[in-house]
């Protein structure tokens, strides 16, 4: 079982890249820089390059325990981003959690589940806070005992990951189909000042995923998909109306038939669904 440090407060700090030895318990791969960002005016780790990796933690395993995994990241538009979580359950069962912008439907089997990342917001500084315990419970149907280690793969920047015991008031997201906040939430707590960034930067957000949030807007999208699809298919019909006018042909679609006029008709286009 992984070693557990006292996690009894409101919040538990895994990762800050501000310090004198960000990478003492971190792994990160394809060497990705430190730097100071203008924008949150902190310090932080620029893995936008493909192939960059960061891992937790690099050696003995720390189980945390705190319902609320955080990650204070930016993701560029036009990218993918994706999180890998393993989780031992109460039973002591290893279980993984794989978040992924890529993915459109949750694929899941016993022991891992891929869930699309859905509503992430892009080119903006965001604290994404992950209901761990929503997740278990809701696809494995047994609750989280301990967070054993995370992986993020690029394209993203990273300025912390900590632990909250309370969910975070949201702000900057848009509101959901499925409310504000995961079902049995009680308590909203701000994050903690020494976890917050800079009192002078303002323009972030604060984002809480759980699991009938990502349900409720996988369907959304895919409906919106769907509709666009629809829509695509309907031009492409249009269009294909239009070249039979010109030509004074009879052609059909999905949804019934059409006749067109001769091309010299000022009526061009006369439609008749059967």
């Amino acid at each position: 079982m992984s070693k557990t440090p006292f996690q009894g407060g409101t919040n538990f700090e895994i990762f800050s890249a501000s310090g004198k030895n960000p990478e003492a318990n971190c792994k990160m791969v394809g060497k990705p820089p430190k730097q100071f960002n203008e924008i949150c005016k902190s310090n932080v780790y620029n893995l936008l390059e493909p192939g960059t990796k960061f891992s937790w933690p690099k050696d003995n395993k720390i189980g945390l325990t705190q319902q609320f995994l955080v990650f204070q990241i930016f993701v560029p538009q036009g990218v993918h981003f994706s999180i890998h979580i393993d989780v031992t359950d109460i039973k002591n069962n290893k279980k993984r959690l794989q978040f992924s912008t890529a993915q459109k439907q949750l694929s899941e089997t016993p022991l891992h589940a891929i869930v699309p990342l859905v509503g992430l917001r892009r080119d903006t500084w965001v604290n994404a806070a992950f209901d761990i315990q929503s997740f278990m419970t809701s696809i494995f149907k047994q609750p989280q005992q301990t967070v054993d280690s995370i992986d993020l793969f690029a394209q993203f920047m990273i300025r912390k990951i900590f632990t909250l015991k309370n969910c975070p008031p949201v702000s900057g997201d848009e509101p959901g189909p499925s409310g504000d906040f995961p079902p049995g939430v009680s308590i909203v707590e701000a994050i903690p000042k020494d976890q917050q960034f800079v009192s002078s930067f303002k323009n972030f957000a604060t984002q809480v995923f759980w699991f009938e949030k990502t349900q409720s807007l996988m369907i959304r999208d895919n409906q919106m998909s769907g509709a666009a699809q629809g829509s695509l298919a309907a031009s492409i019909a249009l269009g294909a109306s239009y070249a039979n006018d010109l030509h004074g042909t009879v052609g059909s679609t999905s949804t019934g038939s059409f006749r067109t006029s001769s091309a010299g008709d000022s009526n061009l286009k006369v439609k008749t669904p059967q």
